[in-house]
C-alpha cells in the first residue's frame, strides 16, 4: 500500500454484503473531540465492529474500509471515558499478538461492552465472552483462519472448560 492504493480481494459467498469500498473511509478523518463525541459514536462503533466480524481475517490486511473501521475503533476505545479496556499478557498470547487477531478481538470487545452496559465494569467477564466470542469467530470456516498451536489451545481450553484457568481469571 505504498502508493494509497489497495487490492479488492473477489466477493465470496456469505461475505458479499460487507464488501462496501469506500463506506468506511469517511472515518479515517473523524475526530473525537469532547467525551460527547464518544458517547454518540457508540452505534457507529457497533457498526464498525459488525463489519469486522462479518469479514474474513484477510480482510483487515487488505481492504482499506477494514482498516479504517478497525483503526476507528481503536481511537474510540483509547480515548472513550465511559469504558476502560486492559489487554494483558493473556489476552497478548490467545491473539498470538497478530495485529489482525488484535483488530478483531478489540472490535468483540468494544461490541460487548456497549452491548452489556451492566458487564461493561467487571474486566474478567469482558475478557471472557470477548475470548469467546473470538472463538466462534477463529472457529467459523469462512473466517479464513489458519489455526496455529496456540490458537488451538484457545479452542481445547474453551473446549475443557478451562478458559478462566486459561486466561488466568
Amino acid at each position: 500500500m505504498k502508493d494509497g492504493s489497495f487490492r479488492m480481494k473477489a466477493v465470496q459467498s456469505a461475505s458479499d454484503k460487507v464488501r462496501r469500498p469506500g463506506l468506511y473511509s469517511a472515518l479515517d478523518n473523524r475526530l473525537f473531540n469532547d467525551k460527547t463525541d464518544f458517547k454518540k459514536s457508540e452505534r457507529l462503533i457497533i457498526d464498525c465492529a459488525n463489519y469486522l466480524l462479518d469479514s474474513p481475517i484477510d480482510y483487515l490486511n487488505d481492504d482499506l474500509d477494514h482498516l479504517n473501521a478497525a483503526q476507528f475503533i481503536f481511537r474510540w476505545m483509547e480515548g472513550t471515558p465511559n469504558y476502560s479496556f486492559g489487554m494483558d499478557e493473556s489476552i497478548i498470547r490467545a491473539v498470538n499478538a497478530d495485529t489482525s487477531f488484535l483488530g478483531i478481538f478489540m472490535a468483540i470487545m468494544a461490541k460487548y461492552v456497549l452491548e452489556n452496559k451492566h458487564a461493561a465494569g467487571n474486566t474478567e467477564e469482558v475478557k471472557y465472552h470477548s475470548l469467546l466470542a473470538f472463538i466462534n469467530y477463529i472457529e467459523d470456516p469462512s473466517k479464513n483462519v489458519r489455526l496455529n498451536k496456540d490458537l488451538k489451545a484457545l479452542i481445547n481450553a474453551r473446549d475443557h472448560n478451562m478458559l478462566k484457568e486459561y486466561l488466568n481469571i
